[in-house]
């Protein structure tokens, strides 16, 4: 049914049959670039992903995650006199102008506000260098690995940098937040500003919004250091996947050559679906073998390097129950993809009968039968000397 709708979609959007194509011959023009499974965080397509690049205002995702987690959207945020002195993509904030925190997420993630970073980084963390500390906690939390901020806006600095796979997950981390996904997702805004009013309508920079409704997010970035950069995402059926592309020299292009290639190629059901069986063993004192199943689908494309870990619990007392949890699976892909998902027992696993309890019911069974044996001998008897007593 997905691919059904992902073939009916690619005719409507004009979208790149991609099925079957192997991924060396997919053309891509970025530095670095990846597309995962939101579900798990599996890559599907990647190509230098841990390699550490200025990533410019994709930088703004996680600034938008730390303000999400360390203000409320009612908030004031006051600009800071020296506000002016913030440089490139701009709010064109003055010294002193309020806005609501709820008005600079949308200035961040839309237009790509830096003087709006700052001003919220100055509201939440007292100064800038204090607020990069939360944004490299935030990015540890998240599982980032080559990923170093000093600032929250992205501009320029040696010492800032971070890779496609981190920013992936900085991505899925972001659509899972209601507001977040709600501000990316948005076309045009109209912030309320105490000072300024040339400047509230605003727009964002995500032009693959309006070339493709299946995409919903997530954020651009430029600067010179760090080229054409993007982080974006889609919804195709039920299956979300997240695009990273870094130092590109088209991102609308590659981004949607990665879609298009990772969602004609995801298999059909899943590289496993929900009741696989993933392994069947002996156990001892059981009446029947205990087969495991898989508890959640897992997305894949063909050609994949899965590893998997299979632990049975071996203190599971017997008999086993249908359905009853007997241990886990853990898969893995040589990188930071790794997902643990619960194994259940298909089938009910019995009692052995053991040799003890039949022997004694079979020595029973002799002795009861030699008894009702005689006993029928002995009336028997009885009867027939009664008879002769008769005659």
């Amino acid at each position: 049914r997905r691919m059904v709708l992902a073939t009916a979609l690619g005719i409507g959007l004009g979208i790149k049959t991609w099925q079957g194509v192997p991924a060396q011959d997919v053309p891509l023009r970025s530095a670095s670039y990846l597309v995962i499974d939101a579900e798990t965080g599996l890559s599907l397509l990647e190509k230098n992903a841990d390699v550490a690049r200025p990533p410019a205002s994709t930088t703004k995702i996680i600034t938008a995650l730390v303000l999400l987690d360390k203000s409320r959207p009612e908030e004031t945020v006051v600009a800071p006199k020296d506000i002016k002195k913030v440089k490139e993509s701009s709010l064109y904030l003055q010294p002193g102008e309020q806005i609501s925190m709820e008005g600079m997420l949308h200035a961040i993630l839309m237009r790509s506000a830096n003087d709006a970073c700052v001003a919220c980084a100055v509201h939440t963390a007292g100064s800038v260098p204090a607020f990069a500390k939360l944004m490299n906690e935030k990015a540890k939390e998240l599982g980032a690995t080559h990923t170093n901020f000093t600032n929250p806006h992205g501009l320029p600095d040696p010492k800032h940098v971070s890779s496609a796979r981190d920013l992936a997950f900085f991505g899925v981390a972001g659509m899972k937040d209601p507001t977040f996904a709600r501000i990316v997702a948005t076309p045009t805004y109209t912030i309320q500003r105490s000072i300024n009013d040339k400047f509230t309508e605003i727009e964002n920079r995500n032009k693959l919004l309006s070339l493709d409704p299946t995409v919903d997010g997530i954020k651009t970035g430029y600067t010179k250091a760090a080229g054409l950069c993007f982080v974006g995402t889609a919804l195709r059926g039920n299956r979300r996947l997240v695009t990273v592309v870094l130092n590109s020299e088209d991102w609308k292009e590659d981004t949607r050559t990665l879609l298009d290639w990772a969602y004609a190629n995801i298999q059909p059901d899943g590289l496993m679906k929900q009741g696989t069986v993933i392994e069947s063993r002996e156990l001892e004192g059981g009446a029947a073998p205990l087969v495991a199943i898989a508890s959640a689908d897992v997305a894949g494309v063909p050609g994949q390097r899965i590893f998997q870990k299979v632990a049975i619990d071996p203190e599971i007392p017997l008999p086993i129950a249908a359905g009853t949890k007997i241990g886990t699976l853990t898969l893995g892909d040589g990188h930071r993809f790794r997902r643990t998902i619960d194994l259940f027992a298909r089938d009910e696993v019995p009692k052995k009968k053991s040799a003890g309890a039949a022997g004694t019911v079979a020595v029973g069974a002799g002795f009861l039968g030699a008894y009702l044996f005689l006993r029928a001998r002995r009336n028997r008897v009885y009867a027939s000397i009664a008879h002769v007593e008769a005659l």
